[in-house]
């Protein structure tokens, strides 16, 4: 037999066979005794098993680094017959051996052989591999041994450590339940694998009922004088059997149903604390007490709801919702079931995210629900507690009712769509990204451009995005050359002229506290100072520099 050649080197070594000399007593007399059955768990006549029992050497060191081989066997044990003690076996399988050099053989294997069923010991012929002293049979065990009884198997002492314990095996593996048997050591080999020192430890399982064989989990690290290892595992399990294999339902469900429904569950919750639908109760007047902040795709049901109390960009909104879901951008509404009572937008190309909501409670359960390292918000920096440190703030400046104007027109015209490579090339000076996408989108979506000429030079550009009743006036920037010149003005001049001209009553801008310049300019037009937009990071030495907030 192929199969089974652990074995050989766990425990046999290179120890000469021992000769079985086998005496049968015969019963004297003329009566003849009265038949005795047989104990619990002896073999009957007929009972059959089939197991895999396959070989694998892997983990190597040394010069066994990155060597494998394996060795993939298949048999079927038949009871034959059983007569008093004696017990005659017969088997056969085949096995295949192939290892990642390129090595491969196969072959099979048929024999019968006899044990006693009083000693456990091999009466004639012989299913292993290997030179053993005194050997006793390995696939069968009385049933009845207890806890902490010592079994031969083989020429090694195993211990009972469970009268039913589950052994996971097979493919898919399965929990399978068994008396389970346990012995450790250590030796030495010497084949074809060359000269090593081993430890190695040993788990049976057997049938609680017939003791025949359920499984066999066997791991041994060999490593010579030196420095060269490998592991050496064997695995045997029946695959089919004449006796009903018992299985730990309870095991098995939790495994196959408990864990599977357990993540189901936990990534629907993840799914839910990020994606909502989440309840929170309203902190600002004006509206109910019960608020739902839920992620969206879909904005057209929110986009007709009243915004009165969505914040200081209500107005802005419908637009700012439009524009985030053309570029698929994350968006999160926040509603009281007949207002639009704010929303939080991530700008993917800017990695960061604004809270439009002058709630602190739903601001909160907005950031809840999308950690983002970079936000605008409305709010202080008290609301948010150390985690969310204060970056920039940016003055939000009104001026309502816009007054008429002045504007030159040798300067300063529409922005056009032949005019957007001097704008991408005016924005990888200013701001230092590869191409501004919310300026190419604001403008294709309808926003108010102009374009500031000198020289045949594009030196600037400004927008301004309609709300309703309110206009948003940015991204108004001047290339760095011509600074100081009152071109800012001119763009501002433009922008207003053409939102009066709509019948739109009041303009908003925002302006970074860091930047005096343009506060300058707008104080000129006479804006007047409304609110606060604060830009926040987790990690302020990270936080990416904003010179505007995204559109």
């Amino acid at each position: 037999m192929a199969g089974r050649r652990g074995a050989v080197v766990r425990l046999g070594g290179l120890l000469l066979p021992s000769a079985f000399v086998v005496l049968l007593a015969v019963p004297t007399g003329s009566a003849s005794p009265a038949p005795v059955a047989p104990p619990p768990g002896t073999p009957t006549t007929g009972s059959w098993f089939e197991f895999s029992y396959d070989i694998y050497v892997d983990n190597g060191f040394g010069n066994y680094s990155g060597y494998v081989d394996s060795t993939i066997e298949s048999y079927r044990y038949v009871i034959d017959s059983v007569a008093g003690d004696n017990v005659t076996v017969s088997g056969h399988g085949t096995w295949t051996y192939s290892n990642n050099n390129g090595g491969s053989s196969s072959g099979g294997w048929t024999d019968t052989f006899a044990f006693s069923s009083a000693t456990r010991k091999y009466l004639w012929g012989f299913d292993v591999n290997g030179t053993y002293y005194d050997p006793s049979v390995w696939f069968w065990v009385p049933p009845s041994e207890k806890i902490g009884s010592v079994v031969q198997i083989l020429d090694a002492n195993y211990t009972v450590s469970s009268r039913s314990s589950d052994v996971w095996i097979g493919t898919p593996p399965f929990p399978r339940v068994g008396v389970e048997m346990d012995a450790a050591g250590n030796g030495a080999r010497n084949d074809d694998y060359g000269a090593f020192a081993f430890s190695w430890t040993d788990a049976y399982w057997f049938d609680p009922s017939t003791g025949l064989l359920v499984a066999e989990i066997y791991t041994e690290q060999d490593q010579d004088a030196a420095g060269n290892g490998f592991r050496w595992r064997e695995l045997a399990s029946v695959t089919s059997s004449s006796y009903p294999i018992a299985y730990d339902w309870a095991a098995l469900l939790a495994v196959y149903v408990g864990i599977p429904a357990a993540t189901l569950a936990a990534l629907v919750s993840v799914r839910w604390f990020h994606r909502g639908p989440r309840h929170v109760n309203a902190t600002v007047p004006g509206a109910t007490d019960r608020i739902t902040v839920r992620r969206t795709r879909r904005i057209d049901p929110y986009l007709a709801l009243p915004r009165d109390h969505a914040g200081l960009y209500g107005p802005l909104l419908g637009t700012t919702l439009r524009r985030a879901a053309l570029r698929k951008d994350p968006i999160w509404i926040a509603t009281d079931g007949g207002q639009l009572l704010g929303a939080m937008v991530r700008d993917r190309e800017a990695k960061v995210a604004t809270l439009f909501t002058p709630d602190p409670a739903v601001a909160q359960l907005f950031r809840s629900m999308h950690r983002t390292r970079n936000f605008f918000a409305e709010l202080p920096p008290g609301a948010w507690g150390p985690k969310a440190q204060l970056v920039d703030t940016f003055r939000v400046l009104e001026l309502a009712p816009i007054p008429e104007p002045t504007v030159d027109t040798s300067f300063v015209r529409p922005l056009t769509a032949d005019d957007f490579p001097e704008v991408v090339r005016i924005a990888r000076e200013v701001y230092a990204i590869p191409e501004p996408k919310w300026l190419r989108q604001a403008f294709e979506d309808g926003d108010l451009a102009y374009a500031l000429w000198f020289g045949g030079r594009l030196a600037g550009f400004a927008f301004a995005t309609l709300g309703d009743e309110v206009a948003l006036l940015h991204s108004l920037t001047v290339r760095p050359e011509f600074r100081g010149r009152g071109y800012a003005r001119s763009l501002m001049a433009a922008r207003l002229a053409a939102v009066r001209g709509l019948g739109i009553p009041r303009a908003i801008v925002e302006i970074s506290e860091h930047n005096p310049a343009s506060l300058a300019v707008a104080r000129e037009f006479g804006f007047r100072p409304l609110s606060t937009v604060s830009y926040y990071s987790r990690k302020v030495k990270r936080a990416r520099p904003i010179d505007r907030r995204p559109a």
